[in-house]
């Protein structure tokens, strides 16, 4: 696993998926407005805003991301 993969529970299975980099579609909007990642950076471990990569829902309180242990890059994340 690295600082671009996240490890999402899937059939029972841990799997790890690419992360989604910020992207802004808002030319007034040049960073994330909560980890300041710029266009097509990806997002600080923990920030509010990144996306999961399967429900494309947000990753923090997702049910993809949910089980305890899983990890964002190499920083462990604490269930929601």
């Amino acid at each position: 696993m690295t600082a671009e993969t996240v490890e999402i529970a899937l059939d029972g299975e841990i799997t790890a998926f690419r992360r989604i980099p910020f992207e802004t579609a808002n030319p007034d909007l040049f960073v994330c407005a909560d980890c300041e990642a710029e266009d097509g950076e990806l997002h600080q471990p923990g920030c509010d805003c990144e996306v999961c990569p399967c429900c494309k829902a947000q990753l923090l309180t997702s049910p993809c991301f949910a089980a305890p242990g899983h990890k964002l890059g190499d920083t462990e994340m604490e269930a929601a």
